[in-house]
């Protein structure tokens, strides 16, 4: 009975010892096959996730300006005043970010000027703008164009990224602000821009066609 009970003692410290001695993991080719896998990976997901991020800068900063537009016009109709927009000619770089406009208003006071030009949009150095013309809200808000816009019924602006991507062509994003209606409508422009950190962030650009921007 003894021998019996020793035996079984014996197997069973043999089983434990034998359990821990056993070692589990990968071998180095298989850690290099993961590492390999993992790069490839990486290296294909970082480009598309940088343009996913660059093109929801884009969609926020369109969102915002044709938000502040509406907010002009119903500023200037509520207080019987009037404003001009015009875009300023400037680079953003490092982590500045900036207003890409000059807003002057009339018939307000100091607090209604200031709660208007603390609301435009603000832009950093991934962002560029084109604008056709500057203009002016009306107290009725409605816009009315400046004389270097007369061969346009409408105010055009483009708005893109300004940074490098190896994908370089690309079509931008536009908005179209109709005459004296000030409806605004926001769409994709039709002719191809190259990404470039070298572009101006803000711009004149008399040139812009209504027609070439294709709204919803």
């Amino acid at each position: 009975m003894k021998r019996l009970e020793n035996y079984l003692k014996y197997t069973r410290r043999s089983k434990i010892k034998s359990f821990y001695s056993e070692e589990y993991g990968f071998t180095i080719v298989e850690l290099i096959i993961v590492i390999t896998i993992v790069g490839i990976l990486a290296a294909l997901s970082v480009p598309s996730s940088l343009q996913w991020i660059y093109k929801e800068k884009q969609n926020s900063y369109v969102r915002e300006l044709t938000g502040f537009i509406e907010l002009m016009r119903k500023e200037a109709r509520r207080w019987n005043g009037s404003c001009s927009l015009s875009p300023k000619t400037t680079s953003v770089n490092g982590r500045n970010i900036q207003p890409l406009f000059n807003v002057s208003c009339k018939g307000m006071n100091n607090n209604q000027k200031f709660n208007i030009s603390r609301s435009i949009p603000l832009a950093g150095k991934l962002i560029f703008q084109e604008v056709s013309s500057s203009f002016n809200v009306t107290p009725k808000g409605h816009i009315s164009l400046s004389n270097s816009a007369s061969n346009n019924s409408s105010v055009v602006m483009v708005i893109g990224g300004r940074y490098e991507m190896q994908s370089s062509q690309y079509r931008p994003k536009c908005i179209l602000i109709e005459s004296p209606s000030g409806i605004i409508r926001s769409g994709i422009y039709a002719r191809y821009y190259s990404t470039s950190s070298r572009r101006l962030s803000s711009e004149y650009k008399p040139q812009l066609r209504t027609s070439q921007c294709i709204t919803r």
